[in-house]
């Protein structure tokens, strides 16, 4: 009543869906899959590794010279912005943490240059 079904004495015999079976009886089918995920995962890897090189080449490197802000306060007293390029001599108000006029200039600088491109 029972037909018993025999393996196929090959092990590489094709499953219906046109996959090698391994030796073990597994689907090749199954390791293609996690191989292109694998490929999928290492250029997702790759094209995150690439943004965030160009983004740390568009910091500017903080070395000599760099500064925002420089301070003279002999024989002269003055503030200067190198970002704004505003000078001050209210040397005073700025070391107290009067910086309103500066960080004005440069959000409205900012806006501007935001509006152009």
């Amino acid at each position: 009543m029972y037909a018993v079904m025999s393996r196929s004495p090959q092990s590489n015999a094709t499953t219906a869906a046109g996959a090698r079976k391994t030796p073990k009886g597994t689907s090749g089918g199954l390791n293609s899959v996690s191989a292109l995920r694998a490929r999928m995962y290492e250029y997702e890897v790759a094209k995150r590794e690439a943004k965030a090189a160009e983004e740390a080449k568009s910091r500017l490197k903080i070395e000599w010279g760099s500064q925002i802000r420089s301070y003279v306060l002999f024989p002269y007293q003055q503030v200067a912005d190198h970002r704004t390029d505003l000078k001050t001599s209210n040397v005073d108000g700025v070391l107290d943490g009067d910086l309103d006029g500066l960080i004005r200039t440069y959000l409205l600088q900012e806006g501007s240059e935001a509006g152009k491109n």
